[in-house]
């Protein structure tokens, strides 16, 4: 049960199906015992203890008190023994957690939760005795906490996780009168991205995303439900590839186009905020190299890549510059200059000044 204010937020676990479960071993036990049914009494006795360790274990509830005028923290445990309780300042938590455990049999596994406040110091303090299946609610829980101290919810942090990079390299350069920077990414989930970026073009109020697909025949024209998928797509490309998607003026109309070149069309997904201004950039000197790489590196679909192998290309033209973004760690000397060679190509199509 939640209680929730702007102020205040109460939260109290009442294990009623435990305590129902445990009620009837108990009954059945004394039943047993009882009845003279011919049941040896070491397995009533047996019942009996196992229903009153599993009451030890769930306890008989719990509380979770965070108030915001007092500054306070309040974790309260109760059990057949009394309440454990314990009271932080409320500015010393920092937010909320899942705590795990997995248990395996030769048949299967499965994991329980239990939420948990994290103080400032690392500490946690679980919000109940016993972890217990049913992950989407203790997740709501938790993400409560986490609105509740201005935090992002669970899943939001993970997705924060996987897209901050925690080591980032770079190399700085100028090709043909473009100037370039190219960076390589590792995130907190252990994948690798690269980005060559150059700031020599950009696209006032106006963005042209392209997303490398398995070539072989033309993508399909895409409605309303599919361009919100795509919607979707976008979002984490962005996160991906370190784009403000803020950045990306009109991105919540953009619409996937067509009609631009029919081998372009075949490798690539296009997302663009004006269709009319894609299709006066996307001349022959943009979709060529577009395509001619396309087909030197095509696109494997749901295939995990191999130590610098190419991945799937990703083009952004918009108001920051030019971006191309590869899914792994691509710096060997001749990749660098043949990703350097497409940048510069794409930039001076797009209107980057000659040297």
């Amino acid at each position: 049960m939640e209680q929730d204010r702007s102020d205040r937020l109460e939260i109290r676990d009442r294990p009623w199906i435990s305590w129902l479960f445990i009620a009837g071993m108990i009954i059945i036990s004394i039943y047993l015992t009882l009845s003279g049914v011919g049941v040896p009494w070491q397995a009533s006795v047996t019942v009996l203890i196992i229903g009153l360790v599993m009451l030890l274990i769930v306890g008989l509830g719990s509380a979770c008190i965070l108030d915001r005028q007092n500054n306070s923290a309040v974790v309260e445990i109760y059990t057949i023994f009394g309440k454990k309780r314990r009271e932080f300042l409320l500015s010393d938590i920092q937010g909320a957690r899942l705590q795990h455990s997995r248990s395996s049999s030769t048949r299967s596994s499965s994991r329980t939760y239990r939420v948990a406040l994290v103080t400032i110091a690392g500490e946690e303090v679980p919000l109940t005795s016993y972890l217990s299946s049913g992950y989407l609610s203790k997740q709501r829980t938790a993400d409560k906490i986490q609105a509740f101290l201005g935090q992002p919810s669970i899943m939001e942090q993970a997705r924060q996780l996987v897209s901050r990079p925690t080591s980032v390299e770079s190399q700085e350069d100028v090709t043909a009168g473009v100037p370039w920077r190219m960076e390589w990414s590792t995130s907190g989930a252990g994948g690798k991205t690269t980005r060559w970026l150059s700031e020599a073009v950009q696209l006032p109020g106006q963005f042209v995303m392209m997303m490398q697909s398995p070539g072989g025949k033309p993508m399909p024209a895409l409605g309303g439900l599919m361009n919100s998928v795509m919607q979707l797509t976008t979002q984490q490309y962005c996160r991906m590839y370190q784009v403000d998607p803020s950045d990306l003026p009109g991105l919540a109309s953009a619409e996937s186009v067509q009609g631009v070149d029919s081998l372009l069309e075949q490798n690539f997904i296009t997302l663009t905020n004006d269709a009319y201004g894609m299709h006066q950039l996307l001349t022959p000197w943009v979709v060529n190299p577009l395509v001619a790489w396309a087909e030197r590196y095509p696109a494997r679909g749901l295939q995990v890549m191999k130590p610098g192998e190419y991945g799937p290309l990703f083009v952004l033209a918009y108001p920051g510059g030019l971006l191309l973004g590869f899914a792994n760690d691509l710096r060997l000397p001749a990749q660098v200059q043949e990703i350097t060679n497409l940048g510069v190509d794409l930039a001076r199509a797009l209107g980057a000044p000659a040297s």
